[in-house]
């Protein structure tokens, strides 16, 4: 068992210190680390969707209830830190970028790939069933964290009343977005009678290799030149409730559906990856509080070990 859980994880968190290690000595520079992200966010995870589904005969199984209960959970769960805090008066500047930490998920470039580690072993079938459950879960899941994130940043104060303009810039995203759009081309590839060729199809595999660890080093190169300030008591509290709050909460929103342990395996290491790294910068351009948000982002990432080694525990039971 700790031998699976280590199998499983040290891949991944191993590449993300290398990542940490190579920008904070300065065998790899900033600069690259945004030109890598940037590669693996425009061509290798787009192909590594595309991939995926376009070898698919049919939707999966159980994707419907899926998607139900990650966005019930994270609805609900986001609505009750909201109220929190407001109860405890939480200053309004950072109360958005505290929301994000707790339920935004690193979902493309931490989730995934320790969910396709954490499949080891399993017939080969089976891997592919629960790769394409798992993105069909990722395409609408951005959706909702773009929409929530829309909502949770306070709006400018000159920004006039009557007027929606984070909401549009929100809507065109999506249509820019080259994971959503690759998401969307699985799912067409799916529906339609005839298929891509096979050389095609693996061209895709074959750029998608790479989007895995090297999405997980990009993570740890941003790690290293993130600001993480001083502060430490909120940002705490955001990552626990990030890799145990949000997990607990979308195991009890599952049990009506009966799900399968390979869905429920899916929905907690989703829940309890940790916080993307992109929300630093989605919390600075939306006026939240950057020091926050990169603090939280190191918290989640270093105590999400211990969240996703009791859920590959559990797996392996």
């Amino acid at each position: 068992m700790l031998v699976h859980v280590i199998s499983t994880l040290f891949p991944v968190f191993s590449v993300l210190l290398l990542g940490f290690i190579l920008v904070r000595t300065g065998f790899m520079s900033s600069a690259f680390v945004e030109d890598m992200n940037n590669l693996i966010y425009w061509v290798g995870l787009p192909a590594f969707i595309i991939g995926t589904l376009g070898r698919s005969t049919g939707m999966p199984g159980a994707v419907l209830p899926l998607v139900l209960v990650f966005a019930i959970s994270t609805v609900v769960f986001v609505a009750g830190c909201w109220l929190a805090l407001l109860l405890f008066r939480f200053p309004v500047s950072g109360r958005g970028t505290f929301l994000q930490a707790a339920y935004r998920s690193n979902l493309a470039f931490v989730g995934i790939p320790i969910l396709i580690y954490a499949l080891r072993g399993l017939p080969q079938a089976e891997i592919d069933s629960v790769t394409r459950q798992a993105v069909f879960l990722f395409a609408p899941t951005m959706v909702l964290y773009n929409l929530i994130a829309a909502a949770v940043f306070p709006l400018p104060v000159e920004v006039g009343a009557g007027s929606f303009p984070r909401l549009r810039s929100t809507v065109k995203g999506f249509g820019r977005n080259p994971l959503l759009i690759a998401s969307v081309a699985g799912v067409v590839l799916i529906l339609i009678p005839w298929k891509l060729p096979g050389a095609l199809l693996d061209s895709f595999d074959y750029l998608g290799t790479f989007a895995a660890p090297a999405a997980v080093l990009g993570v740890g190169g941003a790690m290293a030149t993130t600001p993480l300030g001083d502060r430490w008591r909120a940002p705490l509290v955001a990552a626990l409730l990030k890799i145990a709050g949000l997990p607990l909460l979308t195991a009890l929103v599952a049990m009506p559906f009966d799900l399968g342990r390979r869905e429920l395996l899916i929905l907690l290491i989703f829940a309890s990856a940790p916080c993307a790294a992109g929300g630093y910068v989605i919390a600075r351009k939306m006026g939240g509080d950057g020091r926050l948000a990169a603090s939280s982002i190191f918290m989640s990432t270093v105590l999400s070990v211990i969240s996703l080694s009791a859920i590959i525990s559990w797996f392996g039971w």
